[in-house]
């Protein structure tokens, strides 16, 4: 309107079949010509027009039910409001996932916890918790399927409540090892139910 010195543009939100981690055009026309500023080419009497490039960003959360502020037996602080664990998806130029676990993977617009840590029911494809059975005092290797193309090398660390206590923190709850550039799976070795 006359005098308007700022302008909302209201509602901007990439569609999940956006193109992530890669320049896209954006591209702002103002002109007292209405037609010709709803076109993104042609002429205008007056005004400006202004281009940019800009980056889309998808994002993986963890699915561990959360019921609220702190941790507990089964409440894991897996919300953003809680601190929860999120992961900035990594693609190449070809648009390819670059590093993740199993075969698939997705974007999420917010974390979804949920009783069976399933809330995206997409990507936990990469343990199976079924097929694994842990005996205490017993350790085991784990085989986990894996993509690294980054160009180097990647940190894959497996937590594991033994205690029920909400938290990732006991001395014998943290396994890790390195995923080399184009590894496919990866062996976290030694992990064994403590006894207490």
């Amino acid at each position: 309107n006359d005098g308007d010195t700022d302008a909302v543009i209201a509602g901007v939100s990439p569609p999940a079949e956006a193109t992530i981690n890669d320049d896209i055009g954006v591209r702002i026309r103002l002109s007292t010509d209405m037609a010709a500023s709803m076109n993104p080419e042609g002429s205008a009497p007056d005004g400006e027009v202004e281009d940019y490039e800009i980056v889309v960003m998808a994002f993986d959360y963890g699915d561990l039910v959360d019921t609220g502020d702190g941790t507990g037996e089964q409440n894991y602080e897996t919300s953003e409001a809680n601190g929860g664990p999120v992961h900035k998806i990594s693609t190449n130029e070809d648009d390819m996932v670059t590093l993740k676990i199993g075969a698939e993977i997705d974007d999420e617009l917010a974390a979804q916890p949920s009783d069976d840590a399933d809330g995206d029911d997409a990507d936990e494809d990469g343990f199976d918790p079924d097929a694994q059975m842990f005996i205490l005092e017993q350790s085991q290797d784990l085989t986990i399927p894996v993509m690294n193309m980054t160009g180097g090398a990647a940190k894959l660390t497996l937590f594991i409540d033994w205690n029920n206590d909400g938290a990732f923190d006991g001395p014998d709850e943290m396994y890790s090892t390195t995923v080399n550039d184009g590894d496919t799976d990866a062996v976290i070795a030694g992990v064994s139910p403590p006894a207490e």
